[in-house]
């Protein structure tokens, strides 16, 4: 589904125990700058962000949100995802500050797609 961009990606990875080839999606979660009520769900690999009113919220509107990207591409006849660059440098810093060697992935069944979370509290007063 994701050739270009997650041909990187595609081999066999070691997900909670299993082997798995389906694309991976690094994700931070974060609290937003102006509203602290409110969790970002944000990707790394592609520029997508989605929030809700805790993580749990927030994951559930990131995976609604990547869903949506990939069902409109389909329906206009564009490989899904294509057009969307990485995210900002400053997502990739905190999730390098954060993000342990560990990390367990949590399927996405909706794009057959795998979520690697990190949360951290830690403020991203950079975010536009």
């Amino acid at each position: 589904m994701f050739d270009r961009i997650w041909l990187r990606l595609r081999v066999c990875r070691c997900i909670n125990g299993l082997l798995s080839t389906a694309p991976v999606l690094r994700v931070l979660f974060f609290r937003d700058p102006h509203d602290p009520m409110i969790w970002v769900a944000q990707a790394l690999e592609l520029d997508i962000a989605a929030h809700g009113s805790n993580v749990e919220q927030a994951k559930r509107a990131f995976e609604r949100t990547l869903s949506g990207y990939v069902v409109m591409a389909t329906k206009i006849g564009k490989a899904p995802l294509s057009n969307l660059k990485p995210a900002p440098d400053i997502f990739w810093e905190a999730w390098k500050r954060v993000a342990l060697d560990t990390v367990s992935g949590e399927r996405m069944p909706s794009v057959d797609t795998y979520m690697l979370p990190v949360v951290t509290d830690e403020p991203l007063s950079s975010v536009q």
